[in-house]
């Protein structure tokens, strides 16, 4: 690998990096050639790796090179990690942007019924009302792993790689519990009545565990729900419950229920013990929303700039906001 010598430093940083993380088991769509060939004949020992950089190996919690590399191959790992962990609670939710993180009102225009136009052709003019979801405002979840001195010394990609993966999976676990928190805490909308109550309709009038006959409680339910006399035409979309269900419901599945609730069933330990949700699908009427500042949805991570004498700090930072957005879901509290 003597053509590496060759290189430009940023170059040879970027292909020790992501050779580091092709170590680890990442395989990402898009990686330098060059560290494809580092990974297989190169040496990617701490003494390896700081003869490739061009430096004593006894320098190397000085070396600003080395901690440029393994921030390239955090950075390579990233990419891999944010693929694997569970988004379940993004199957309920409607992803918004915010521009920062000051609480704000979110309108909403109110479903529209158009009217036929008449022999004369003229278009009337559509009365509009708006709705607000209250976003109060967005939270941030963070946290510093040490990958040690002694994790470099022993070349430990393997556990960088691990280290990588957990954060990006705690930020994504935050997410969801902030999502399912809301609905089980029945939040109060911008009207000043919680999501869920007997005076929007939205409870289920034959309560019990989920089966077929409440099923079709909350479906008829959903069924009727209007706005200013328009009928929304709400479809069952996903069913939401309490973990230990899991048994159960997947029998009601494959009794049928499936075809009633395409979108399947997902249970999360959030929820009261006592209560199951029925939502419409979120691209046609969304309940809650998620909202994320501009830069992304996904947790970041990066590394502490340059070394501690602990080792190099990998820092995780998520960002985001759950918001009640309507009542347009049915909960079942008979359980």
């Amino acid at each position: 690998m003597n053509e590496l010598n060759k290189l430009p430093h940023p170059d040879k940083i970027e292909i020790l990096g992501q050779a580091i993380a092709l170590a680890a088991g990442a395989k990402p769509a898009k990686v330098n050639p060059w560290a494809t060939d580092y990974h297989r004949y190169g040496d990617l020992t701490l003494s390896g790796l700081m003869g490739a950089l061009g430096q004593p190996v006894g320098s190397f919690m000085s070396s600003s090179d080395l901690a440029s590399t393994i921030t390239e191959a955090v950075r390579t790992l990233t990419v891999e990690a944010l693929r694997a962990p569970d988004q379940t609670h993004r199957r309920i939710t409607r992803l918004l942007v915010t521009p920062d993180f000051k609480t704000a009102n979110l309108p909403r225009c109110n479903p529209l019924a158009l009217r036929e136009v008449d022999n004369t052709g003229a278009v009337a003019t559509l009365p509009v009302s708006l709705s607000e979801a209250e976003l109060s405002g967005m939270r941030t979840y963070a946290g510093i792993v040490n990958f040690s001195r002694q994790a470099i010394v022993n070349s430990d990609w393997d556990l960088l790689a691990s280290i990588t993966e957990e954060m990006a999976i705690a930020g994504f676990r935050a997410e969801g519990a902030a999502v399912f928190g809301l609905l089980a805490s029945n939040a109060t909308l911008a009207d000043g009545t919680p999501m869920f109550d007997v005076s929007r309709g939205n409870i289920a009038s034959v309560g019990g565990a989920p089966s077929l006959t409440t099923l079709a409680s909350c479906i008829q339910a959903m069924s009727t729900m209007a706005v200013g006399g328009v009928n929304l035409q709400l479809r069952p979309g996903i069913l939401v419950a309490p973990t230990g269900l899991e048994s159960d419901l997947a029998a009601l599945f494959d009794a049928g229920a499936d075809r009633l609730v395409p979108g399947g069933f997902i249970t999360a330990h959030e929820l009261p013990a006592h209560v199951w949700y029925l939502l419409p699908s979120p691209e046609q009427r969304p309940v809650v929303g998620l909202a994320h500042l501009p830069r992304g949805t996904e947790p970041e991570l990066y590394t502490q700039g340059g070394f501690t004498r602990d080792g190099l700090g990998v820092r995780c930072r998520h960002t985001f906001g759950p918001v009640a957005l309507s009542p347009y879901a049915v909960m079942n509290a008979g359980m």
